[in-house]
């Protein structure tokens, strides 16, 4: 309970700190926080909601502590897709749900591809998942600036802002693109005792009546789901998928039951403080928030390796 209290409390204070930061006071402060900082804040407290969870189901899905919607490729493919669609139709982008759909497809292209790759006989090596998912992020990434380089310079600086994950510009009709984040995480919760049996062997799993390749395919599809709801809006951020994973197990165990929420809330308030800190350390200059979480990831990325080492 205690525990609990501390991520209510904690999500509760970068919000209020996130929101008031810097304002003015009066009418203007009311407008600044209305149509300026409100959104952001919801925009992040979101998009790292979904990031968390995609990155938790897809360490169950893999029994890999390594994977995250980036390493596996399943940012860069959402991000290649809607670059793509900016280059190739550019008139689309006026449609509400244009880049999720277009986030979801691409996503999902490399997900599934990144699959099939490393199942072998009806089995997913876990090691060669993650390997295949970093050879295909690459090569999305890449084809991303290159088709960004065929078009114009904006829609190049737009590729680059993308690849880097922001959270600036982030209004009241991105928060409605986000809005299937609450109840996919709420179904994702709901299934927690049952994706708690990956957690056996395939034999022991089947053996308690779990249709094993199809409930996998499932949680793939909504990981990739959350993921690219968080790319379509704030780009390519990276390390909350496999940061936050860690840290709710380590704080609440390994029981999805208990680590998912955990997960959930705790990936918001990281998300919403770490877009406070790319808005405030360099101020008046802004650091996208995906380069500040790579600058933190990377060394703990580093140190899970040495571990598993």
């Amino acid at each position: 309970m205690n525990r609990w209290f501390g991520l209510i409390m904690a999500l509760l204070c970068s919000v209020i700190l996130s929101l008031l930061w810097r304002s003015d006071i009066g009418e203007s402060q009311a407008l600044l926080i209305e149509m300026i900082r409100a959104p952001r804040v919801v925009t992040a407290l979101l998009v790292g909601m979904a990031l968390a969870v995609s990155g938790t189901l897809l360490q169950a899905y893999t029994r890999n502590d390594l994977a995250d919607p980036g390493l596996l490729g399943i940012n860069a493919g959402a991000s290649l897709a809607v670059v793509l669609m900016l280059a190739l139709v550019p008139e689309a982008l006026g449609l509400y749900w244009a880049p999720s759909l277009a986030a979801f497809a691409g996503a999902a292209a490399i997900a599934l591809l990144t699959r099939k790759l490393a199942t072998r006989d009806g089995r997913t090596d876990p090691i060669t998942l993650v390997l295949t998912g970093v050879a295909l992020s690459l090569g999305a990434s890449a084809l991303t600036l290159f088709a960004a380089q065929l078009s114009d310079a904006e829609l190049y600086n737009q590729a680059a802002e993308w690849l880097a994950g922001s959270l600036a510009g982030a209004h009241w009709q991105q928060v409605g693109l986000l809005l299937p984040v609450l109840p996919l995480c709420l179904l994702v919760w709901f299934l927690a005792s049952a994706i708690n049996l990956l957690q056996l062997s395939e034999e022991a799993s089947i053996g308690l009546g779990l249709p094993l390749q199809r409930f996998r395919l499932g949680l793939l599809l909504l990981a990739t789901a959350l993921a690219a709801l968080a790319v379509s809006v704030a780009g390519a951020i990276a390390f909350v998928g496999l940061l936050i994973p860690h840290l709710a197990r380590m704080l609440f165990g390994a029981n999805l039951v208990r680590q998912l929420p955990a997960a959930m809330l705790m990936g918001g308030t990281t998300l919403v403080l770490a877009d406070f800190l790319a808005r405030t350390l360099l101020f008046p200059l802004e650091v996208p928030v995906g380069l500040l979480l790579i600058l933190f990831g990377a060394p703990y990325f580093i140190v899970i390796l040495l571990r598993r080492a």
